[in-house]
């Protein structure tokens, strides 16, 4: 409960206002401003008919007018609002600088916190006007699926989620023996999001509810594997969540759509053009949640905003290549202000000045987060004892490296990146 000049305002009329779920424009902008906004945000409700780029436009325009979230948040809890719908969303979108209508792929991104060959081999490609489709790439399976083809098979239900896809692509009109065998395999194994996600986009399809469709462009093959065992594990909590409890507006159903990009930075394109068919064909596509790497989402992220396509990465932070564009938007900080908080945390907190430094100069993330690092600990004092470069991929290398950086008796390492 809120009170303002006599005026008292329910926690649902602050849902209201941050959600945009609100009767009239009246009462938005009289809402929004009693609780410390210039005026509302205008939420543009999903319209199948309105042109993808006209649509997300609107949202950018709208961004860079209305930039007061974190306000809004930060008197939210100096009021001692309770409403579970503001601890939420301050726990999932603190240090982003973003609007309020990124809900279902921010909410979806938050929860989630090489080899193949020179050739290709044509599997299938179910409906290929539409986007959907994987090819065989050396020893890896690249492309999008709609459960008409299972990525991660290495699980012990892999057999059982291969003979659905299967069974799908013979006959999609037919879900029943589908369905049975996808939860045959969820059976066997509760934790595989891939199976799920296919599970419950089987039940939105044939719900005869209006849905939007996300991709979730990852990476389920090779060294990073896991990484997308994760990301498809917070993507489908969400994707639950929101179908269960209705919580889009109007009623309005998630579907997934999986993409794996694999090993090779290479094969981004592949999943972009195919991303851009989708958008033309498909008129309930909304965006990307993607990549969990830097690397790949600078590789990707050009090509979808000529096309006027939205990304939401979940972990990607580098600044060069991805900040400033209109149709980029993470969750997480950029590495420059990991970068600054990291440096301050070392001097302020650990009391430490004198740093190994390991960092992948390669690496755009890794090269990136040292350098605003370095540059904030030197600033505030601080010292290098050593610099120590690895190169990311190649984990057997760190023990000569890490001997080495002791040699110099350091107070602290930081480490820039990941093995």
């Amino acid at each position: 409960m809120y009170n303002n000049k006599n005026l008292t305002y329910t926690d649902e009329d602050i849902r209201r206002v941050l959600m945009g779920l609100y009767t009239t424009t009246n009462q938005a902008t009289s809402l929004a401003r009693n609780i410390g906004l210039q005026r509302a945000p205008m939420l543009p409700v999903v319209d199948p008919e309105i042109p993808l780029d006209k649509y997300w436009s609107r949202i950018w325009e709208e961004t860079k007018i209305l930039n007061k979230e974190l306000t809004l948040i930060k008197r939210a809890r100096q009021k001692h609002w309770c409403n579970k719908e503001l601890r939420r969303i301050q726990k999932h979108l603190i240090g982003v600088d973003r609007p309020w209508w990124w809900i279902v792929l921010s909410m979806m991104i938050i929860m989630i916190l090489g080899s193949g060959g020179g050739y290709a081999i044509f599997l299938h490609f179910h409906s290929s006007p539409t986007g959907i489709g994987v090819t065989q790439i050396g020893n890896e399976s690249i492309g999008i699926s709609d459960g008409s083809f299972a990525f991660d098979t290495t699980l012990t239900d892999g057999s059982l989620k291969t003979r659905a896809a299967q069974v799908y692509r013979q006959n999609s009109n037919n879900v029943n023996p589908v369905t049975s065998l996808l939860n045959q395999a969820t059976a066997i194994n509760s934790n595989d999001a891939e199976a799920l996600i296919y599970q419950e986009d089987l039940t939105v399809v044939n719900s005869g509810k209006p849905y939007v469709t996300i991709v979730v462009a990852t990476i389920l093959s090779g060294v990073n594997l896991g990484v997308g065992r994760d990301d498809l594990q917070g993507a489908y909590v969400v994707q639950k969540e929101f179908n269960d409890r209705s919580e889009l507006y109007g009623g309005v159903q998630v579907h997934l759509l999986i993409a794996n990009t694999g090993s090779k930075l290479d094969y981004v394109s592949n999943i972009t053009q195919q991303i851009i068919q989708l958008a033309q064909t498909d008129k309930t596509f909304v965006g990307v949640m993607g990549w969990p790497i830097s690397r790949y989402t600078i590789a990707a992220i050009d090509t979808l905003s000529k096309a006027h396509i939205p990304l939401v990465s979940q972990t990607s932070s580098v600044d060069k290549g991805l900040t400033g564009k209109p149709y980029f938007f993470r969750v997480v900080p950029s590495d420059e202000q990991q970068g600054i908080q990291g440096a301050n945390y070392a001097i302020n907190t650990l009391h430490k000045k004198n740093v190994a430094l390991f960092y992948d100069s390669r690496d755009p993330y890794s090269n990136e987060l040292q350098g605003d690092f370095r540059q904030e600990f030197q600033k505030d004092g601080g010292q290098l004892a050593v610099e120590e470069k690895y190169t990311v991929g190649d984990p057997g290398s760190l023990s000569s490296e890490l001997q080495d950086a002791l040699n110099h008796h350091p107070d602290l390492i930081y480490f820039s990146g990941y093995p």
